[in-house]
């Protein structure tokens, strides 16, 4: 998908969830990728789980929500210390978004709103990613009762499309601190039509970042590091036309819908299922749940169409 100057659209997040680590460092290296975005004019997704929420000052928050090129996302409250899968069903995920999480207890507070309910009360923002093992089509349907019209995901699809009333847009699997040059990155990136890049500012602090990761080791070369990463940035600046998700509108056929049938489905479930080999899940994890999920609400939605 190309502008009418021929530039393929790019589009710029970082995801901020780790609650482990030194929160001033976090938060000082968060500002200063801000300062980078707004100084050089190019706009960015900040995606903060619903855990992270409580670790971030209502100064830092107040500054990103208005600032011109920074768009706030909702990046799930599924970014936990109880692993999602584990929970019994969808209604768990549900209730695991709208409810803060007690560090001390390791659980979710039944009588405390957090996650999606205090996104809500900070912004009105329309865009969110979640994890891989959370999002099903059920959890789109949900995020739309919240308003949310707008997610990237890690997909076998080469452009935007609309499903279940959202907009996706395919994001390349690997995160920018992950690539070495940009020629790599540029490599991925013409593998689409219009596409969404990420990264981890905590990964160039610390060699864990997941946040259930206590142990970790402070890399020497942090500065080197972040630099490197603003390389990227600026070379795909340089080359590409680079928006918020939100202004995806602008550039995309809102016709090019998914179809709602067999090929479709495989589609979705090869998506949600992709990452459940990762150190993230347990050891050979496996769920029907999730599958029966999906197909259900896939064929219903054949049904009703």
């Amino acid at each position: 998908m190309d502008t009418s100057n021929g530039q393929k659209i790019v589009n710029i997040s970082m995801d901020i969830e780790d609650v482990y680590g030194d929160t001033v460092k976090l938060n000082a290296l968060l500002l200063d990728f801000t300062e980078f975005f707004k100084k050089l004019a190019v706009p960015c997704d900040v995606y903060i789980s619903g855990i992270r929420l409580d670790s971030l000052s209502p100064d830092i928050l107040s500054y990103m929500n208005c600032e011109k090129y920074i768009k706030l996302g909702y990046h799930s409250n599924t970014h936990s210390f109880m692993t999602i899968p584990m929970m019994n069903g969808m209604n768990s995920i549900f209730f695991a978004e709208e409810h803060c999480f007690d560090l001390q207890k390791k659980d979710f507070n039944p009588h405390s709103p957090g996650g999606i309910i205090k996104f809500r009360q900070l912004s009105d923002s329309p865009i969110f990613r979640c994890p891989n093992f959370a999002w099903t089509p059920s959890y789109f349907k949900y995020m739309k009762q919240f308003g949310m019209k707008y997610t990237n995901i890690d997909i076998n699809y080469h452009k935007p499309f609309s499903f279940m009333g959202i907009t996706i847009l395919p994001v390349v699997e690997k995160p920018l601190e992950a690539f070495k040059e940009f020629s790599e990155l540029k490599e991925q990136i013409e593998r689409y039509q219009a596409v969404s890049i990420y990264l981890h500012p905590s990964r160039l602090i610390y060699d864990q970042f997941w946040d259930k990761s206590k142990q970790r080791n402070v890399y020497d070369n942090i500065s080197q590091r972040v630099e490197l990463v603003k390389q990227l940035i600026l070379s795909v600046q340089n080359e590409y036309k680079t928006i918020n998700l939100h202004e995806i509108d602008n550039y995309y056929n809102s016709d090019d819908v998914l179809p709602n049938n067999d090929e479709t489905e495989n589609l979705i479930l090869k998506s949600m299922t992709k990452k459940w080999t990762w150190s993230q899940l347990p050891l050979n994890y496996y769920s029907q749940n999730h599958i029966d999920d999906c197909i259900t609400v896939m064929r219903g939605l054949s049904l009703n169409n």
